[in-house]
């Protein structure tokens, strides 16, 4: 889903009330159907913490002249004008087609667009006996394409997002924990009664072979042979991985997690049967780091670009390899730096993170200072080659530390180099981090994750990646015995800076609209800058973690919808009580 949109739990419930009732379940009338609950939920007078008012689609998407969809409703007319001809919604689209389509497939819902599984006709129900206003009242406004203000305040009085009521809540805790009968009908599909007993660990899944999955999952012994290519339904496929097990775990994870870095942030939690889950999610966590630090070379490669102007690729590389800054930072972050707790306010989003990957979440929140001894020993990036640096960082302490040097050290000088104004020295300096950011990330492969124990683990994940991966780094296709500098050189010139314009140029051809030009190069190679992308910052996570904070609050889980602040509340610690008491 968008980081601009806030995940509401009940825009699944009126999906599916729709879908179940509408005679004509298209775009355009969807578009229609998002009107009419947008302003049911701008008249709802929403009070009290939490999200209140916040994520209603298209609401503040202006019109005309800087008017906000959501003023359109006006208390003191009597209709109001839904036709497109009036007013049209981002792209043209409902909630449903933007946001919401694929949520609802992915939490078996939906069977297809315009079909409801038995677990969504569950959902509609529950949304028809919570709401006092028919369908047809609604329907009639869709047809004619205009709706009064007394129904849409009538529906936003027990259709608004804030009255979802304890029905829907249930069924969609259960839909979120895969909590169904595991059938590979669709017609067959149903919400579990009794919860107790159901597995949570997804050992099963990650090491069984796909042709004895199939069999399993077909109920059949002689359908798919050894040399057979197997292929099963998209429902087969979701149960036969394990996904509903997976999203369970994944969840009782987060909560247990969260649980333990607000009481006891110095321990490790004891995952249990979540233990293979909880190495599913170091591979997420490390692949954002990777992300991190190749995002970082191409905004330090733009940046150099925007500060000494157009330049061919191979010249740019070496200004910021060959910058002083550049050595003098790698002596930096791997000797003048060192690790104190703060007074300030742990962000509990970035424990639950540091105790899932490092095992511990520092009870205040850690601060990188340098200090005040000189460094016991330069470190020259020409004399030392890329694979000396990195068994210095994997050698300089054993397993999973926060502590320097490690990933959230070259990432929290990342962020407070990209703190200063850009420059040649700057990107030279971002440079140095991102590069040992890779190394040790590599480091960790080749000491942890590349262990057999893991293999199934990392079978998982390369499923689940696209390139540049963090897989680049576990078959390493440059000379390590090189020297650092040079190493970081091709690294910047081939995977970084050849890759993006290989990728931005294949989008170009390929698809309409607008690309994230960064660089341009002209015919005789020459690079310039076009703009910055994201304020020169990493982007964020694949992984919404503010879509999964406003879940776990709607669904009482949590105490805030941040996660940055919450803590679990009664309702989420017997949540994990039922689950890792009773599996």
């Amino acid at each position: 889903m968008s980081n601009a949109i806030t995940h509401r739990l009940r825009y699944l419930s009126y999906w599916a009330w729709v879908a179940k009732h509408a005679d004509e379940y298209t775009q355009a009338n969807r578009a229609l159907y998002e009107k009419i609950y947008l302003f049911a939920n701008v008249a709802h007078d929403c009070s009290g913490n939490g999200t209140e008012g916040k994520g209603i689609v298209n609401a503040s998407r202006t019109i005309g002249d800087d008017v906000e969809i959501a003023d359109l409703y006006q208390s003191t007319g009597e209709v109001i004008d839904i036709s497109s001809d009036h007013f049209t919604l981002t792209n043209g689209q409902s909630g449903f087609d933007q946001y919401y389509k694929g949520l609802l497939y992915n939490l078996l819902l939906f069977e297809n667009e315009d079909t409801l599984s038995p677990l969504g006709h569950s959902l509609a129900d529950a949304f028809d006996e919570a709401v006092a206003v028919a369908f047809e009242d609604i329907k009639t406004a869709v047809n004619e394409e205009s709706v009064s203000t007394t129904l849409v305040e009538r529906f936003g009085t027990d259709g608004c997002l804030c009255r979802i009521s304890s029905r829907e809540r249930t069924l969609l805790a259960k839909a979120h924990l895969g909590l169904t009968n595991r059938a590979t009908s669709w017609d067959e599909l149903a919400f579990m009664d009794d919860t107790a007993g159901v597995t949570i660990s997804i050992s099963q899944y990650l090491t069984q072979d796909k042709h004895t999955t199939a069999q399993e999952i077909t109920d059949t012994e002689s359908k798919y042979e050894l040399d057979d290519e197997v292929e099963l339904t998209d429902l087969e496929a979701y149960m036969a991985g394990g996904q509903d097990v997976f999203a369970r775990s994944s969840l009782l994870v987060l909560l247990l997690t969260l649980d333990q870095v607000v009481t006891a942030p110095s321990e490790e939690p004891q995952f249990g049967s979540l233990a293979d889950t909880r190495e599913l999610w170091r591979f997420v966590i490390y692949s954002e780091y990777f992300s991190d630090a190749y995002e970082t070379l191409l905004i330090a490669l733009y940046q150099a670009l925007a500060a000494t102007g157009p330049a061919e690729g191979e010249t740019i590389v070496q200004r910021l390899t060959t910058h002083e800054a550049f050595a003098e930072s790698v002596s930096l972050a791997l000797t003048g730096v060192e690790i104190k707790a703060s007074d300030k306010d742990p962000d509990r989003l970035k424990q639950l993170k540091w105790s899932i990957y490092y095992g511990t979440a520092w009870r205040n929140s850690p601060e990188l200072r340098l200090n005040d001894r000189s460094p016991s020993e330069l470190v020259d990036p020409d004399r030392q080659s890329w694979q000396e640096l990195r068994a210095h960082i994997v050698n300089s302490h054993s397993g999973f530390r926060l502590e320097p040097p490690s990933e959230w050290t070259f990432r929290k000088l990342i962020e407070r180099s990209l703190e200063t104004a850009p420059s040649i020295d700057r990107s030279a300096r971002l440079c140095a981090y991102a590069s040992l950011l890779l190394a040790t990330l590599q480091g960790r492969y080749d000491h942890y994750f590349s262990q057999d124990m893991f293999a199934p683990h990392r079978r998982w994940f390369l499923e689940t990646q696209r390139p540049p991966s963090a897989r680049q780094l576990w078959a390493f296709p440059y000379n390590e015995e090189e020297s650092f500098r040079t190493v970081v050189q091709e690294i910047t010139r081939q995977s970084v800076l050849e890759g993006y314009l290989e990728r931005l140029y294949t989008k170009l051809g390929d698809t309409l609209g607008k690309s994230p030009q960064l660089v341009s190069i002209d015919a005789d190679g020459t690079l310039a800058y076009e703009r910055s992308f994201n304020n020169d910052q990493p982007n964020l996570p694949t992984l919404k973690y503010d879509r999964t904070a406003d879940l776990l609050y709607e669904l009482g889980w949590i105490s805030t919808d941040s996660l940055s602040e919450a803590s679990i509340t009664e309702r989420g610690q017997n949540v994990i009580a039922h689950f890792l008491n009773t599996e």
